[in-house]
């Protein structure tokens, strides 16, 4: 697994214009030149995996990795396996010409915009090629686009959103328009570089519906939530492969697919819908927005393991010792586990040790509920976990509780092909 629009000039006003008082000092003049942004959010924690690396020493280890490529003779039109071999052959470049390295120029590294970037006034063309056709054995890539800068050390405009647009753009030069997610009360569409993939069961005569949830360990706000995460654009050929391949990597070692329990086969147009459900939330400093995929689970699924601990056929709590045998990894493994999980495609990274359900309420009036009702006139409230668990914590965090709530008030549209689509089957219907 692999752990925004065109730049214009309005991102970041009003920023660093005095402290309040009185009138503001002038800002001063300085002359833009074009440096280089060193995208890593694709491979953010490649580098200090496998070199035990700090932040402020990454650098010596990006440039060393392209210089490496470039002695080996790579062509540029061509990618480049990131092996043992290569990585020894860096640590051998830097102990040659330490204080080559040692003396890069990093203009920025802004972490308050919690973007995995370096940003350099010079970087030599042939470089930026060779670190674009790494091929990482994880998944990802890196890539670099040009970034405006001042002379003598600073990105000319340094708010988050302007630094995705920049990679947006970048990326739609290679792309088209791949990763754009249309909006139904925009004329523009918006970048996604990750997306959540939401596994749903409605219960029509409970007025409930259900959502699979799952339990991050290491999550240091201990909620539960759906399965997602960044977009792989080596692998994924589209959102739904990223929501595809997300959901399987993270219930893996739960034994669970999803072809397994998908009430549509995964080949036909409508077994998933993705709808942007989060308008009315301020992008991040990582994401203009974040698709949600749903897909519907069979019944037999449901059943089996709504409200029981230990389901008859499926898992719900990882067993660690088998999962360890299986090649699998967590944040807390040893180092040198982790440095081995980067540079072998065969071992895996465990992002959950265990999974329930959250639902929340449908409430339809009665004719709505009639066949020849209309669905999205129901109400949805937010989601809270309601599953059997060996976990204390029944909390989703306020994003993931209120899914749809958000959907309903700020994306109508979207709640209308919501609800249609999933709260019109009966359970029996589902299950055919």
């Amino acid at each position: 697994m692999t752990h925004n629009k065109t730049s214009g000039g309005s991102a970041g006003k009003g920023r660093g214009r005095g402290r309040g008082y009185g009138k503001s000092s002038p800002e001063p003049v300085f002359t833009e030149e074009v440096g280089s942004c060193i995208f890593l959010e694709e491979v953010k924690y490649f580098f200090m995996d496998t070199f035990r690396c700090s932040a402020q020493t990454e650098i010596k280890y990006i440039l060393a990795l392209g210089n490496a490529v470039l002695k080996m003779g790579q062509e540029a039109a061509f990618t480049y396996e990131v092996t043992e071999g290569l990585i020894a052959n860096v640590e051998d470049e830097i102990h040659a010409q330490e204080k080559k390295y040692s003396d890069a120029a990093v203009i920025v590294r802004d972490r308050s915009m919690k973007l995995r970037i370096v940003v350099m006034e010079f970087l030599d063309e042939e470089i930026k090629r060779a670190l674009c056709s790494l091929h990482f054995p994880q998944g990802g890539r890196i890539e670099v686009f040009d970034i405006p800068i001042k002379r003598g050390g600073a990105i000319c405009n340094q708010d988050h959103r302007f630094i995705m647009q920049l990679y947006a753009a970048h990326v739609r030069a290679l792309d088209g328009a791949l990763w754009d997610v249309p909006m139904s009360l925009r004329e523009e569409s918006l970048f996604a570089r990750s997306v959540v993939c939401c596994p749903i069961y409605y219960d029509r005569t409970k007025g409930q519906l259900f959502m699979l949830t799952l339990w991050d360990p290491y999550n240091r706000h201990q909620n539960w939530g759906p399965a997602g995460g960044d977009v792989d654009r080596r692998k994924d050929k589209s959102l739904y492969d990223a929501a595809r391949r997300e959901f399987d990597e993270e219930l893996e070692p739960f034994g669970i697919s999803m072809s397994d329990i998908s009430v549509c086969p995964l080949n036909r147009t409508d077994a998933f819908l993705m709808l942007p459900v989060d308008l009315d939330l301020k992008p991040t400093a990582r994401y203009e927005i974040t698709p949600h995929v749903f897909f519907e689970v069979k019944q037999t699924f449901f059943e089996d393991t709504f409200d029981t601990v230990e389901p008859s056929t499926w898992t719900k709590v990882v067993d660690l010792e088998a999962v360890r045998e299986q090649g699998f990894v967590t944040e807390k493994s040893h180092p040198a586990e982790l440095r081995r999980f980067h540079l072998d495609a065969r071992m895996k990274f465990l992002e959950h040790t265990e999974w329930g359900w959250a639902a929340c309420d449908i409430r339809c009036d009665p004719k709505d509920s009639a066949e020849d009702g209309e669905p999205s006139n129901c109400m949805p409230g937010p989601f809270k976990f309601v599953d059997k668990t060996k976990r204390n914590s029944r909390l989703l965090s306020p994003r993931d509780s209120a899914i749809l709530t958000n959907m309903k008030t700020s994306a109508p549209h979207e709640w209308v092909t919501f609800a249609r689509r999933f709260l019109t089957q009966s359970p029996q219907q589902s299950s055919a």
